[in-house]
């Protein structure tokens, strides 16, 4: 991070995210950052419609923790 970028940062912010307690609960778990990811659902499970057509969905998921066979997926916002 330069020094610009930095100076951008709003430091209460940064504070308020890093206290979540989700953060905790990540101990132990393998950390995997910009994941991408491609999948398919039926349209009926998302749009509740009588139809049979899969619907596809991609995207990045920002943090992907891993432990066993459980996975906790966070996405971040800040707004």
């Amino acid at each position: 991070m330069t020094e610009e970028e930095a100076k951008l940062l709003d430091v209460n912010l940064l504070n308020k995210i890093l206290s979540l307690p989700v953060w905790d609960s990540l101990k132990g778990y393998s950390l995997y950052k910009e994941q991408p990811f491609i999948t398919t659902f039926p349209a009926r499970e998302l749009f509740g419609v009588e139809s049979d057509s899969e619907v596809v969905i991609q995207g990045i998921i920002d943090l992907l923790a891993v432990k066993d066979n459980r996975a906790i997926i966070i996405d971040y916002k800040t707004s």
